[in-house]
């Protein structure tokens, strides 16, 4: 798996590869492959990579078709030929509901506005689009530009597919039907060509089968032992769950949750990279909506040396399950050098005098955690009448 759009795939949903060989054809005097993979927590992704004209032609689309979570199709074009760079980025309508947050894939596409605009023309499937799409025509010197603006797209889409609430997967595969059946009943510039070469029947199959993953009619179901766990339920749990639960309104959750916070002073701290992971109970001290924690040293520096990504869990004795109390916290790590002002500061707010830890012989260092998100489990929002797990995003 080279290709790094289906890496940042990965390192957000695992990805299993459904065919053991890809499907290859010829159209248009290019050398097509397509793979499609399952996406475990996300739904179907299939990667189709040509190449024409002795190498001098190259196009690569990527299919994200979303049968998990309740998120509009994706597909990204990207091609290069005899010194001109395309890009198609485009959302297709696929959800049950409204509400799959765009703000931040909006804003990606005015970025790129001052990249030369393709004119697709007009199609069937225009009404289905959802947002702006990305359709830019440059040169050598729009490359790299080009190389990372879908890169960038792609991890705001993955971000708010996280965001998306589960979905039932039957209706929600239905649903995608519009998009791919429409393709084989009225095609599209690039849809021709491949019934072109291949015919009717063999494009509604690779369609159904491979490229938008509609079909799993023929998919080897996988055997269930005691000992296979059915993921990508487990991990869609709470997702399910929110949808019907009762929340407490912003101010109250948040100021319940700061309460807590502040009621405590010790949390898990944990930190990774790759595939090295660290949980650290440590000392922290909650300032203007931050957390604060002083460290010597140890191996969390290796995961925040490198990704500032973090989670911290404040938690109390569990008594039943009606007496838990426990806090998840998403946030982002900045490090900061001993005897820096914000170090100080700090220092004065735990009513610490500096001289005491000047004096000592050891450095020690600050980290700062800006929230992203507060989970709480608390059996207390049942006593007040609402779902024992309450979410407030920044």
């Amino acid at each position: 798996m080279e290709n790094k759009l289906l890496k940042q795939i990965s390192a957000a949903y695992p990805l299993t590869e459904t065919g053991a060989e890809p499907v290859c054809f010829q159209a248009s005097g290019m050398d097509f492959a397509t793979r499609r993979y399952q996406a475990v927590g996300l739904g179907s992704v299939s990667l189709m990579e040509a190449q024409g004209m002795g190498g001098k032609m190259n196009m690569t689309t990527l299919i994200v078709n979303p049968f998990e979570v309740d998120a509009p199709l994706l597909s990204v074009d990207r091609i290069s030929a005899m010194g001109a760079e395309m890009l198609y980025l485009e959302l297709f309508d696929t959800t049950l509901e409204k509400g799959f947050e765009t703000a931040e894939l909006e804003r990606l596409a005015k970025q790129a506005k001052d990249i030369p605009d393709q004119d697709p023309g007009e199609h069937w499937y225009d009404s289905m689009r959802v947002g702006t799409p990305v359709i830019k025509k440059g040169g050598a010197a729009e490359r790299d530009r080009m190389e990372q603006i879908p890169a960038d797209y792609l991890n705001a889409y993955l971000n708010a597919c996280k965001e998306a609430p589960a979905c039932d997967q039957t209706a929600k595969r239905e649903k995608a039907k519009a998009y791919s059946e429409g393709l084989l009943i009225h095609g599209g510039p690039a849809t021709d060509p491949v019934k072109a070469a291949l015919g009717a029947d063999a494009t509604a199959d690779f369609f159904r089968k491979t490229l938008f993953g509609t079909d799993t009619s023929t998919e080897e179901e996988p055997e269930m032992t005691e000992e296979k766990l059915d993921i990508a339920h487990f991990q869609n749990f709470w997702k399910i769950q929110q949808q019907t639960a009762k929340h407490m309104e912003r101010d109250a959750a948040l100021a319940h949750i700061v309460k807590f916070i502040e009621n405590h002073n010790t949390c898990a701290l944990a930190t990774g990279i790759g595939d090295f992971v660290r949980c650290t109970p440590i000392e922290y001290t909650y300032m203007d909506g931050e957390f604060y924690l002083y460290s010597e040293g140890g191996d969390k520096f290796i995961g925040l040396e490198k990704n500032p990504n973090v989670s911290l869990a404040i938690f109390e004795y569990y008594g039943d399950k009606n007496d838990s109390h426990g806090l998840q916290v998403m946030g982002e790590a900045t490090l900061y050098p001993p005897r820096c002002e914000l170090f100080k500061k700090v220092l004065a707010f735990k009513g610490i005098p500096y001289d005491v830890m000047k004096a000592a012989k050891v450095d020690v260092a600050l980290i700062r955690i800006t929230p992203k998100a507060y989970e709480m489990y608390d059996t207390d929002f049942v006593k007040a009448g609402y779902d024992v797990r309450q979410i407030v995003r920044f």
